[in-house]
């Protein structure tokens, strides 16, 4: 979950506390209907009504409290809806979204457990069990997060879920190419990062203007982070396996003598591995934040 605690503390959780601001200013300071508010101007489309009727319902209740619990009581009814239109089926676009994330999740662990076998020096490595737990929490931001984004069934949405397959794949493209075989390529180690910040942002950009709606360039971008944020991890991951960590540079020989380790090949790999988990985590957080900009300022 620390990936989905990252987006909602940079992302969601400022957005939120901006629109209760500006409600709660709007509505001559009622906590109250400015809270309820925001928790149902986002339902899906068949709770519309009920949101509706709700806000209608706050001005006949009468007292600080009481209009408070309604409130709260509210917001707990919209939370849990919300959650289960995540789990519930989605139109072919979104499932075919949601299975393509979902089997790069499975791809994902099935190269952490054959690390795990391959190398027997990792199982006794107190920092690859250390890594364990953030590289499982990550995944499952991963899927909540794509539960969450998959549940929409709107034109607009669908625009999202392309733009943010496109980047995605290119970012993943970009890695592939670095990682082939031959020397061509290898002076070349910009393009990645150039694909990782330009990508987003030009997706963000795309998405949002085409739907005219920053929210669905942001959208786009966040796919593409975990499109291509797995697709780096696998193409990483899979290619430190094929060449046991190489090539050993300088700085890497000198770390593993100072680390008293008896494998060297087992040392490359586990140091490769933790670059590839700062790399699931970092591809959708930079994405979400640059493409959500651009979508901002390609919508205005």
């Amino acid at each position: 979950m620390f990936a989905l605690l990252v987006l909602v503390t940079t992302r969601v959780l400022p957005a939120s506390v901006r629109g209760y601001r500006r409600l709660r200013l709007e509505r001559g300071g009622d906590r109250a209907a400015a809270l309820l508010h925001l928790a149902s101007s986002s339902l899906p489309a068949a709770y519309e009504d009920w949101g509706r009727a709700m806000r209608s319902e706050l001005d006949h209740v009468c007292g600080v409290r009481a209009r408070r619990r309604f409130s709260l009581g509210c917001v707990w009814a919209a939370g849990l809806i919300h959650a289960r239109a995540s789990f519930r089926r989605p139109a072919s676009g979104a499932a075919r979204m949601r299975a393509l994330v979902f089997y790069g999740i499975a791809a994902a662990l099935i190269l952490a457990v054959y690390g795990l076998v391959e190398y027997p020096g990792l199982r006794s490595d107190g920092n690859a069990w250390a890594s364990l737990p953030a590289f499982l929490t990550l995944l499952l931001g991963y899927a909540a997060i794509t539960l969450a984004l998959s549940s929409s069934r709107t034109a607009q949405a669908g625009v999202a879920r392309r733009y943010g397959l496109a980047g995605g794949l290119a970012l993943g493209a970009a890695w592939f190419l670095i990682f082939s075989p031959g020397d061509l390529l290898k002076g070349w180690v910009i393009l990645p990062l150039a694909v990782a910040l330009l990508g987003p942002a030009c997706v963000g950009a795309l998405a949002g203007r085409s739907a005219r709606d920053a929210r669905i360039g942001t959208q786009a971008a966040l796919w593409s982070g975990l499109v291509g944020g797995l697709a780096v991890f696998i193409i990483w991951v899979a290619a430190t396996y094929l060449r046991d960590g190489r090539p050993y540079d300088p700085g890497l020989l000198r770390d593993f003598h100072r680390s008293g380790a008896r494998d060297l090949a087992t040392y490359a790999v586990s140091d490769d591995l933790g670059s590839g988990l700062v790399l699931l985590l970092l591809v959708p957080t930079v994405a979400l934040a640059l493409g959500s900009l651009s979508a901002r300022l390609a919508a205005r």
